[in-house]
């Protein structure tokens, strides 16, 4: 997710562009790269909500970038001169992630309460006849059938070596075809000797 915010207030004259997102793979890493002429002068600066040390996760992986021309470097390029510019930059940053945050945990609520819904009516739905669940490989791009309640929720990255079916658990076994699942099961039972 990545959103765009402008600072008024800082500059008087010009808006400065500020972009937040979500780091979903690394939430310990959070805070706003603060640049100055493309190079990096602070890091992972806490601001606004992240500030806040009561044990509440607020604020956790987002990450935002904002470059800071109007700012003065110190002299070592590893900080800002504390002047009222800086502190009011601060101020306005951590305004604007709280809006961020704010946003965010909205929307997450609301998909909860759509996937809250979703699973009453398929609740509902479950007791009628649901067909296979098809995944498409992602390396060698077949579809394969998977029954529809092997997985709770959809993997985003799916291959063949996850399917729960053996004979199509390779890449180089051929792609499924669209028959019931009546003619592809044998009407006999299989042996099957333990190893």
């Amino acid at each position: 997710m990545q959103c765009c915010f402008s600072l008024t207030g800082v500059r008087q004259k010009e808006k400065v562009k500020v972009t937040f997102g979500l780091n979903p793979k690394k939430k310990e890493h959070y805070g706003i790269m603060m640049y100055h002429k493309n190079r990096l002068i602070k890091a992972y600066e806490k601001v606004g909500c992240q500030l806040k040390a009561s044990g509440q996760r607020v604020g956790i992986g987002v990450i935002g970038i904002i470059e800071c021309n109007f700012l003065k470097p110190a002299h070592n390029k590893q900080d800002f001169e504390y002047t009222k510019e800086y502190r009011l930059t601060l101020g306005a940053l951590g305004l604007k992630l709280n809006d961020f945050w704010k946003e965010v945990t909205e929307k997450r609520a609301r998909e909860r309460e759509f996937q809250a819904l979703d699973k009453d009516d398929s609740d509902d739905q479950e007791d009628t006849d649901m067909g296979p669940l098809w995944l498409q490989c992602e390396e060698c791009l077949k579809w394969r059938s998977v029954p529809p309640n092997h997985y709770k929720v959809t993997p985003e990255n799916w291959n063949c070596s996850q399917n729960p079916n053996p004979r199509y658990r390779n890449c180089s076994s051929p792609e499924e075809t669209e028959e019931r699942e009546e003619q592809l099961t044998p009407s006999y039972q299989k042996s099957h000797k333990k190893l």
